[in-house]
């Protein structure tokens, strides 16, 4: 008969699935599958913790140091940054991330047979060819070909250490279905890197056309690239770098690009992601978390062994350009993939009384923070509700009750960016609609209050310069564009 600890540590071990139900998940994403997401990381976390106090003791990885500091310097970015209230929900991914790094470590599963996780393996092939034969872009995946073309490289690697070569085959073919230029580059280039590392065991002279067709397909790559593409990016690349400058020491907090971009670049087409995970690290975490965060990276890439050690290489090669790794599950599956790669060579710490102290001290802590969470979960889905409802009424022409009802939800949320921009929305329709002063009014205080919430939003500057231009009062007009020179730095 099994003890409770063993049968902790049994229901813990079903962890390992997490990574590949929340990717099949995230094409379907919504508040409520977020939080059900996070909440399961938490209390696997907490299960851990329980398992630990028992133990005495825990693994980690080497250059753990440089793993918790960054984890610090994390909270320190979120927590002086101006756009904490807007960024909060994306800060609970990241963490995730990180304690989903902690809890695979510790689950030593390493003799689990890999057919266990084809299910979910299958679910991703037959939608990606599911969408391919109806026409459509694989986009409806995972929300976006460069994440699945992401997802794709990890899971290759990991098929490959696990021997299952003809499975990865199936995901090359899924990679190629996603015609992620960068992603079909990387897979090519760190190809070439593990035959030169392996030259010795390889016939190059008896394998010309082989190595004749790879030359040809990196010529290809190459010269497939889209250039409004390229610009596009280099214009991310460079807004994310004057937020760098604006904040170099600690950022603007995980997430921040999203909610930075239209202040920042007045060219092109905006994204939610500077399609390069380094530089926008950078810009959001500030050069000391990244100076940190890289090293940790590089300390365990380096020591990766065999097939994960290229299938991280190309990843965060093709994270040059993309931004898989940027997404809330490509983020935990790197670091469920980042967790998978260093197993083998684990440090054990071993605590006594005291440490048993810290650890119940952590798990009341931990315990707090998930009833915290809980709690919290029912204001973000009632938000979503709420959102609902008002985008129903103005679909509905019902605009006296869409606007009555976004004011009490801005009562009962008033800091909630999401429903101040839906009730400016609802008043920018009335406005056009009746063309009445007083309308135009209305919506340049809800404007405003936009303002009072991001003063970085670039779209409710101008709307506002058109309404004050129009009723000729130069007074506000005056004091808007002295507003709009202290955050809008894309005009200057």
């Amino acid at each position: 008969m099994k003890n409770t600890v063993e049968k902790r540590y049994d229901l813990l071990k079903l962890f390992s699935f997490f990574p590949f139900i929340a990717m099949i998940f995230y094409g379907f994403w919504n508040i409520k599958i977020y939080l059900v997401l996070n909440s399961i990381v938490f209390i696997a976390f907490i299960l851990l913790l329980f398992h630990i106090y028992k133990k005495k003791y825990f693994f980690f990885t080497d250059g753990y140091q440089y793993f918790f500091a960054a984890i610090v310097l994390s909270l320190i970015s979120f927590s002086l940054s101006p756009l904490r209230n807007l960024i909060s929900l994306e800060y609970i991914n990241f963490l995730s991330g990180f304690i989903i790094f902690f809890i695979t470590l510790n689950i030593q599963d390493n003799d689990r047979d890999i057919k266990y996780f084809y299910p979910f393996l299958f679910i991703i092939v037959l939608i990606s060819a599911y969408n391919l034969i109806s026409g459509d872009d694989v986009i409806a995946t995972l929300k976006n070909s460069n994440t699945l073309a992401f997802f794709s490289i990890l899971i290759i690697g990991m098929l490959l250490e696990k021997r299952r070569y003809y499975a990865a085959l199936i995901f090359f073919c899924v990679l190629i279905s996603t015609r992620s230029i960068a992603g079909m580059l990387s897979v090519v280039l760190v190809s070439s890197y593990y035959c030169f590392n392996n030259r010795k065991n390889i016939d190059f002279k008896n394998n010309k056309i082989v190595l004749s067709i790879v030359l040809l397909l990196i010529v290809f790559l190459v010269f497939n690239i889209d250039e409004r593409s390229v610009s596009d990016r280099i214009n991310w690349w460079r807004s994310s770098f004057d937020m760098f400058k604006e904040r170099p020491l600690v950022g603007w907090g995980y997430s921040g690009f999203t909610h930075l971009i239209s202040a920042f670049s007045s060219d092109g087409p905006k994204s939610l992601y500077a399609h390069n995970y380094f530089i926008e690290t950078l810009a959001e975490e500030g050069i000391i978390f990244s100076a940190v965060w890289f090293y940790f990276l590089f300390l365990i890439i380096k020591r990766s062994k065999n097939f994960y050690h290229y299938a991280l290489l190309s990843a965060l090669l093709q994270s040059l350009f993309d931004f898989g790794i940027d997404t809330t599950c490509g983020w935990w599956f790197f670091m469920y993939i980042l967790a998978e790669s260093d197993k083998k060579d684990l440090l054990m710490f071993r605590f006594s009384n005291n440490g048993k102290k810290i650890t119940s001290f952590i798990i009341a802590l931990s315990s707090l923070g998930f009833f915290v969470w809980l709690y919290s979960s029912f204001k973000y889905i009632d938000i979503e509700k709420r959102l609902g409802v008002i985008s129903e009424l103005a679909n509905n022409n019902r605009y006296d009750l869409a606007v009555a009802y976004s004011d009490d939800s801005i009562a009962k949320n008033p800091d909630n960016f999401d429903i101040a921009l839906k009730r400016a929305l609802v008043l920018e329709d009335i406005a056009e609609i009746t063309r009445d002063k007083r309308a135009y009014m209305d919506l340049a205080k809800s404007l405003e209050y936009i303002l009072i919430i991001n003063p970085y939003y670039k779209r409710a500057y101008d709307k506002l310069e058109k309404i004050y231009d129009m009723i000729g009062d130069e007074r506000l007009i005056t004091d808007l564009r002295f507003r709009k020179k202290n955050y809008i730095q894309a005009d200057k």
